[in-house]
Order: structure tokens, then sequence, then C-alpha cells
């Protein structure tokens, strides 16, 4: 079900999938990078606790089965991913409130653009359930 829910909303260069064979060292960033969301009523009525939960560096490790360094700094990774988004706590997708604005947190939006001035081949993998706005970072990705 999840699989169904992924939208690719930009592909330069047709650089997604990755191949393993050509990126020697990644760097993953961002507030949902290391984060788990199945949690009992995190986000309200519609919360999921699945009978097991990796997070996105959770799965990029074991995909890449100690064939690629992970590393902090996107200057000197060969590619930089960011998990950003949403979380169910109230402000975002939740029910105990109403978001305030459609932009991501400033602190995401210049996590974004820091990483991409740092790093040409910066992608940007969204997490939520709700729109969000992405005008202000959006041509700074991906531009290789």
């Amino acid at each position: 079900m999840a699989a169904s829910g992924v939208t690719l909303l930009k592909n330069n260069n047709n650089i997604l999938p990755l191949d393993k064979a050509q990126i020697k060292k990644i760097a993953v960033l961002g507030v949902n990078a290391n984060k788990k969301f199945g949690k009992f009523l995190y986000g309200g009525s519609s919360a999921v606790i699945p009978p097991f939960e990796i997070t996105p560096l959770q799965g990029l490790k074991r995909k890449c089965e100690d064939t690629i360094s992970f590393i902090e700094d996107p200057a000197k990774a060969d590619v930089a991913i960011i998990f950003t988004g949403l979380n169910h706590s109230v402000g975002n997708d939740s029910e105990a409130g109403d978001r305030k604005q459609l932009e991501l947190t400033s602190d995401q939006e210049k996590l974004i653009l820091q990483t991409a001035k740092k790093n040409p081949k910066t992608i940007v993998v969204l997490l939520n359930g709700s729109p969000i706005a992405m005008e202000h970072w959006i041509e700074q990705v991906l531009r290789f």
C-alpha cells in the first residue's frame, strides 16, 4: 500500500532510481530520515501501527548492503538525499490542529537550499499526507 502511494514529481536526467554501482557516498539528511511514524494515536484516528517499521535511513542501509558509505557532509557525497515533510504532531498532518502554512518549516527549507548549494545532486523525499508548497526550493534540487 505504501509503495502505491509514492509519487515522483521530478526526475532530471533520469537519476532515479539510483545506480548503486555509480555511488560510493550518500549524505542522508532531514527531520524524517530516522523517524518512525507508527505510534498509538499519533496523528489522531488515522494512526497506523504496523507490525514492524523501519526508517528511511535504515531502509537505505539495508538496500546498500555495506557497499555505500553514509556521510553527513553533502559536499563530499556523490548524492544527497533529504527526507523531510510533515509529521503527525499538532499543526502538521494531525487531527489536533490546522496547519498554519503550506510551506515546510523555515528550518527544513533552509536545509534543502543549503544542501543543494553544496551538492547539485540533491534529492528531496517528502513524507506527508497533505499538500506542501515547493516554489521556494523546487528548482534548486536535481538540477544536474
